[in-house]
């Protein structure tokens, strides 16, 4: 038994209307992914944002610091899954000039039951949705996890789309803090 020409139609239109859709937005992640990086706003314009207490933490508070600030929400398998190697790097090099700064495209109480429940141990500050438009003004697209990592001199240094292996970040790291 054969579908009927109107099934198959819809069907047919189902399909492109995805395949279409998910074209534009694989060109838009892509976008931002090949964007120059003169082209990205200098981190000093991040915007001051609030802890989960509540406290204002502008972005000139880091200055002079080798800076991961990570874009990420209890939502995000991968972010929960990368957010305990962000807590063990604050606690190894924070002596030496490291911040880890997270900013959450969340709800207060979920970042704060979260943070409490893995031990986050760096400041998490609350984006909430507005945390999208941030995100993208970054390079991030609509991805999550997204890291900048950020020299001493507030340039964006490193883009990742996506969870960091440790080798990987902690290689980054000793690159722009230099060996212990």
């Amino acid at each position: 038994m054969s579908a009927s020409p109107t099934l198959r139609y819809r069907l047919l239109l189902i399909v492109a209307t995805f395949a279409i859709g998910g074209g534009i937005g694989l060109w838009l992640w892509w976008s931002t992914l090949t964007q120059p990086e003169e082209s990205f706003p200098p981190v000093s314009q991040l915007l001051s944002l609030k802890d989960v207490e509540g406290v204002v933490h502008p972005p000139s508070k880091w200055q002079g610091k080798v800076q991961l600030i990570n874009f990420w929400a209890t939502w995000c398998t991968p972010c929960r899954q990368e957010i305990p190697l962000f807590a063990s790097l604050y606690s190894r090099w924070q002596e030496r000039g490291l911040v880890v700064v997270g900013i959450a495209i969340d709800e207060v109480d979920a970042v704060r039951r979260f943070g409490d429940e893995v031990g986050i141990n760096y400041p998490s500050l609350i984006a909430g949705k507005d945390g999208l438009g941030l995100l993208a003004r970054f390079g991030g697209g609509q991805g999550l996890p997204y890291s900048l990592l950020v020299d001493r001199k507030g340039n964006i240094v490193e883009r990742k789309l996506g969870m960091f292996r440790e080798s990987e970040i902690e290689a980054l790291i000793e690159s722009y803090i230099g060996p212990g």
